[in-house]
């Protein structure tokens, strides 16, 4: 009974997840364990193959078939940040796990560990020959798991951030230099400036990037860096910016209004807004230029000039 349990349990996995989160990220080498293969006999006994490395605590199924065991396979296991990359030859499905828990089934051999909470973890990723087979081979690296940075904002002189379970402290900083600490989650400032935030743990590793920032008093904001990219304006975000005032030959022609603080980099598609009245107005092409703006603050100069042809 217990055999067909586990049969239908990896089925069943298989369809309530279809692979979900399951994405592609770029290659990356690090620390590659050894790989396992388990099976066990019908009075649950069990058993270990290949580098004999055996379940290294974690529960295994019971085999359909006690004899059968994943030819050849071999499973190389690396860990690069938050992502896991593997490499099973004769593999076709494989399970991630997170100590005990399952918490991907996926055809891919790559996968991001996200919404966990901060901290050292044991991966395993189990390779099965086959959808519904039950002996599998396996390997396993630690994973570091870095906290998120902190979504910080602010209410008159207060800023307040979300808290990151585990950390021992919250460092901040002013115009990029430290500024104080603090055990909670809020902070009264009486100084204008740039502020960020850092969530810092007893363990190093997994100390958070430092939050969107955010701007104090009539800090002027900088001066947005502008490029033309395959048409496209693109720059990126500036400390405190509520929006990015689109200026052609001198004029104002709109604006990019900022929705979330915490976007680091911005593309407009300017051709798609205004390429028939910039081919009407300025048919040899123009020079764009954007500026950061926000309420209660200086508006930023402008950026640099880039050249524009809708006619191009």
């Amino acid at each position: 009974m217990r055999k067909i349990k586990v049969a239908a349990a990896i089925f069943a996995i298989v369809a309530t997840l279809q692979f979900s989160g399951c994405k592609v990220f770029p290659n990356a080498a690090s620390k590659t364990m050894n790989a396992g293969v388990s099976t066990s006999d019908d009075t649950g006994s069990e058993a270990s193959g290949n580098s004999g490395n055996g379940s290294h605590g974690i529960d295994e199924p019971y085999a359909e078939n006690p004899d059968h065991v994943p030819a050849d396979i071999n499973v190389s296991l690396n860990a690069d940040g938050n992502t896991l990359m593997w490499n099973a030859p004769g593999a076709y499905i494989f399970e991630v796990l997170l100590g005990n828990e399952v918490i991907c089934v996926t055809t891919e051999n790559r996968y991001v560990v996200k919404n966990v909470q901060a901290g050292v973890y044991t991966a395993t990723v189990r390779a099965y020959e086959a959808i519904g087979e039950i002996s599998y081979a396996y390997a396993q690296t630690d994973i570091v798991i870095k906290a998120e940075a902190p979504s910080l904002t602010i209410d008159g002189n207060c800023l307040t951030w979300n808290a990151a379970e585990g950390a021992a402290k919250y460092v901040i900083y002013k115009d990029g230099a430290f500024f104080t600490q603090t055990l909670i989650t809020s902070h009264i400032v009486s100084q204008t400036g740039i502020y960020t935030v850092f969530a810092v743990f007893d363990d190093e590793r997994l100390n958070s990037d430092g939050s969107n920032p955010v701007a104090v008093g009539n800090v002027p904001l900088s001066a947005p860096e502008l490029k033309l990219e395959e048409g496209n304006l693109a720059w990126k975000a500036v400390a405190g910016a509520e929006r990015y005032v689109i200026v052609v030959e001198g004029k104002s022609y709109g604006a990019v209004i900022v929705y979330d603080s915490s976007e680091k980099e911005y593309f407009y598609d300017i051709a798609a807004v205004y390429e028939d009245k910039l081919k009407y107005e300025y048919p040899n092409g123009v020079t764009v230029e954007i500026y950061a703006w926000a309420f209660g603050l200086e508006q930023s100069k402008n950026s640099n000039k880039v050249f524009y042809s809708a006619n191009a």
